[in-house]
């Protein structure tokens, strides 16, 4: 028993996770913790108008890079991979540089998005979060590419609480307090981004060329044309809901239904990301070495099937109740919220690192298609809310097709394991 635990402990990819999924519980236990005084300071119109802002720069992001940061940990030549990585860089600064010339020739642009005042006062730190996300989503693939797991995890920590209490220093002092939720969290990027300059001094070194970043480009190109269409068809997904609650249900009730996603979704979301940061290395060693990574596939499974079952029973069972304690009665209808989309959670948990198995057997068609059909679940959950001006409606149609969806997607990526290694044994 005790050889089996050692040999557990001692264990490479084991010792990464826990590295990854440590620094992340931390990462977002100290924000939960925090959003207890957020809750009491900022009201749920104030965190609707947050949500809006961070929706349009999340989906500007997605199309900044090019989605090249994912490739920079699959080339075997350093060379190339920093020639992706510069590739992204320069991309995000150049998208951002045109977001801001659009609000400078045209500053009512941001109307055509959506009508909320509070919005439109915050659009020029729209692009800012844009260029704070795509610098410091490539910078820590290139950590991922290094194993640099425990940089990765402090930086992680620093980001979420930093911006947490940057959120509240504005909100209790009262300065710009309209924009204190979304400034604070531009600031917490800000000083992740420092930290990596200070901690890591070479982590912006080696230079690279004209020719080795256009030859990489052209050789993941299916990144930008496939992939980013994918992942903004995934985005929108998820971001679509918060514009369509916003103009139907009112700013309040977005703020509702915000917190929701961001109390129980974030945190889900970033231990599933700290499992997917470890499975896109290992599973891409094994696969180069193997031409299969099934051995990593059910390994990486079994881990987070087992892990999420408790959190999920609390949350389904208690909800409402720990909402009401933690942020008080206003916000006792997210914890209902939370409830009803705890299953669909759970599934989209485990299924969600295992995802990336399409882009190591270079089948992104198959995430194309998939989130195409999440998109078109989304639209369809929204038209018929929409006609019986249900939010409860809208609730169950999101959690009953996304639960589908994500479970077809984890038996798909288990098809495309398994027949792979039948075809090396």
């Amino acid at each position: 028993m005790l050889e089996k635990l050692s040999d557990f402990t001692q264990n490479k990819y084991i010792r990464n996770i826990v590295t990854l999924v440590s620094g992340t519980t931390v990462a977002q236990g100290i924000p939960l913790l925090l959003m207890v005084f957020l809750t009491r300071i900022y009201s749920p119109d104030e965190f609707g108008a947050w949500t809006l802002c961070l929706s349009i720069a999340t989906l500007i992001s997605l199309i900044s890079t090019g989605r090249y940061e994912l490739a920079i940990i699959l080339p075997e030549s350093d060379k190339e991979a920093l020639g992706i990585f510069w590739l992204a860089i320069y991309g995000c600064l150049i998208v951002t540089l045109a977001c801001y010339l659009v609000l400078a020739i045209a500053p009512t642009t941001i109307s055509l998005v959506t009508s909320d005042v509070r919005v439109r006062d915050q659009a020029l730190l729209i692009p800012a979060m844009v260029l704070a996300l795509g610098w410091y989503q490539a910078i820590n693939f290139r950590l991922i590419r290094d194993s640099e797991y425990r940089q990765l995890s402090l930086n992680r920590i620093l980001n979420s609480a930093g911006g947490s209490l940057f959120q509240i220093l504005l909100g209790v002092l009262n300065l710009i307090k309209q924009s204190g939720l979304f400034l604070g969290q531009i600031l917490g990027y800000a000083s992740a981004l420092l930290a990596y300059s200070t901690r890591v001094p070479n982590i912006l070194a080696g230079s690279t060329d004209l020719k080795t970043m256009f030859s990489q480009g052209k050789r993941y190109i299916r990144f930008p044309l496939i992939d980013v269409p994918a992942a903004f068809l995934n985005t929108a997904s998820n971001h679509i809901p918060f514009f369509f609650i916003g103009a139907q249900f009112g700013a309040g009730q977005l703020g509702i239904y915000a917190l929701t996603m961001r109390a129980l979704g974030a945190p889900m979301v970033l231990v599933a990301n700290a499992f997917l940061d470890v499975f896109r290395r290992e599973a891409s060693i094994e696969f180069n070495e193997t031409g299969s990574c099934k051995k990593i596939w059910i390994k990486t499974f079994r881990i987070l099937a087992a892990i999420a079952v408790l959190p999920t029973l609390v949350l389904y069972f208690l909800g409402a109740f720990l909402f009401g304690l933690f942020f008080g009665d206003t916000w006792t209808e997210s914890g209902e919220i939370a409830s009803a989309l705890a299953v669909m959670f759970y599934i989209r948990f485990v299924s969600s690192p295992l995802s990336y198995t399409a882009y190591i057997y270079d089948k992104q068609i198959i995430d194309f298609v998939w989130q195409a059909s999440l998109f078109t679940v989304t639209i369809g959950s929204i038209i018929v809310s929409l006609k019986a001006n249900s939010f409860d409606l809208l609730i169950s149609s999101i959690a009953t097709s996304y639960s589908v969806l994500y479970l077809i997607y984890l038996v798909v990526t288990y098809y495309l394991v398994s027949s792979s290694a039948d075809r090396t044994e």
